[in-house]
């Protein structure tokens, strides 16, 4: 009986530590007022150190921006007045080239500085907009919801498709893309409105794979919880073992949406 208990505790903690296996990202810094919903409850004040998963929104006020690192490295700088999406995040640090992560820009500002993930598979990666599905190839690019969208790329490429049709955009070049149904043209820098994009520029995102020299391992699960799970299922077989048939069954750790 007692070890019946004890392998219930374990599982419990298992299940805790298998919770924060599912999140994509975490807030590096946050300024101002930053909330995140998960569509489970109401919204929380984000905090530096605060995991995010995959399905959550973030929203940011007048004033306010917050910086996610996810763990393949890939930076979200969120300017004020931004409302962002994960709808999607899964990655697993050996395999990079098969995981996948599309990100939703539903109303402001943000930069995105490419890691670990879309740089090993460019297809991988999608930004949704309100006007266009973006694309890229190892980038640097600011995109502001502001005369439909403007898209900004500092370093590497990307491109942005919608029913009117795709335009590449290479570093040093911005395009406009009206609304969804047109095609999106490269306009000069005197044709983008002020402040577009200045916020975005005022915080340097370093190297997203370089700047730490690290990523957490485990898809979503950091070098702790991953050893705390195996730990766990350790210890369960041990206490389970003796009088069944001695199989163990493993789960990987996915994201869940």
């Amino acid at each position: 009986m007692h070890s019946l208990r004890h392998y219930l505790f374990v599982l419990a903690a298992l299940v805790a530590v298998a919770g924060d296996a599912a999140a994509a990202a975490i807030f590096e810094t946050v300024q101002g007022e930053v909330k995140v919903s998960d569509g489970k409850g109401p919204a929380q004040a984000a905090e530096p150190g605060r995991r995010v998963n995959a399905g959550s929104t973030v929203q940011t006020t007048a004033g306010s921006r917050g910086l996610l690192k996810f763990d393949d490295g890939h930076r979200v700088l969120l300017a004020s007045n931004t409302e962002f999406r994960i709808n999607e995040y899964n990655y697993v640090p050996d395999q990079p080239s098969t995981g996948k992560m599309v990100l939703s820009l539903l109303r402001g500002a943000l930069r995105s500085v490419t890691g670990l993930l879309a740089d090993r598979n460019h297809s991988a990666f999608a930004l949704r907009t309100p006007v266009a599905t973006i694309g890229i190839r190892g980038t640097d690019l600011s995109v502001s919801l502001t005369d439909g969208a403007y898209l900004k790329v500092d370093a590497g490429a990307a491109n942005a498709v919608n029913t009117g049709g795709l335009i590449d955009v290479n570093t040093g070049q911005i395009a406009n893309i009206a609304n969804e149904s047109t095609k999106g043209i490269l306009v000069p820098q005197s044709a983008v409105p002020p402040g577009t994009f200045g916020e975005l520029q005022t915080m340097s995102l370093g190297s997203a794979t370089g700047s730490t020299g690290e990523v957490a391992a485990g898809g979503g699960v950091s070098g702790g919880a991953a050893a705390a799970i195996g730990a766990a299922v350790a210890a369960g077989a041990a206490l389970s073992g003796g009088g069944g048939d001695g199989t163990t069954t493993h789960h990987s750790t996915t994201t869940h949406h």
